[in-house]
């Protein structure tokens, strides 16, 4: 399962909705992916660049710890 995308675009944000009503948001996110892990859980996989660490970072959400995502449009 592969439900993502792949863009070089820095503009792409990542919203992510947790079971206790809190968000996080992560901007110039690329790498954008949807995958099963060996145990069967789905997983959302992205790149974004940290804005309060100015660093790049890796990020991995198990999908049924989450209320939901959203991305933005282009």
């Amino acid at each position: 399962m592969n439900n993502g995308f792949n863009t070089t675009e820095n503009d792409v944000s990542i919203v992510i909705y947790f079971n206790d009503a809190k968000t996080a948001l992560f901007q110039r996110v690329t790498n954008f992916k949807v995958e099963e892990d060996s145990y069967g859980k789905t997983m959302i996989i992205f790149d974004y660049f940290g804005q309060s660490t100015q660093t790049a970072r890796h990020a991995v959400f198990n999908l049924g710890n989450i209320a939901g995502y959203a991305r933005s449009i282009e």
